[in-house]
């Protein structure tokens, strides 16, 4: 009898060391697939964060683009502007000296 409780218990402590093996090899793959989707984020954070530099970067090129295009619509306005006004100088003093002649 005492043999059959030792065999009972051999093979307890066999299964026990089997299952705490797989346990183990179970354990071990879910930290290796923990730190793969770790890696992931991580890779995903850092394309987000790339991505959200370039959106920055582009947008703050437009905004540059457009600042400068109204200045030069200002520019080019002004310039306009005082050709109209140089224009209407110049046609007030012939004007002017047209009603001196009829004088």
């Amino acid at each position: 009898m005492k043999n059959h409780y030792e065999e009972m218990i051999m093979k307890i402590e066999q299964q026990k060391r089997e299952s705490e093996q797989i346990l183990k090899k179970e354990k071990q793959a879910w930290i290796a697939e923990e730190m793969a989707l770790r890696k992931k984020v991580d890779e995903q954070k850092e394309a987000f964060s790339e991505e959200k530099r370039q959106m920055k970067n582009h947008y703050e090129e437009m905004i540059m683009k457009i600042e400068q295009q109204k200045r030069e619509e200002v520019k080019l306005a002004e310039q306009k502007a005082a050709s109209e006004i140089s224009q209407a100088a110049v046609l007030q003093r012939e004007a002017s000296e047209q009603r001196e002649q009829q004088w």
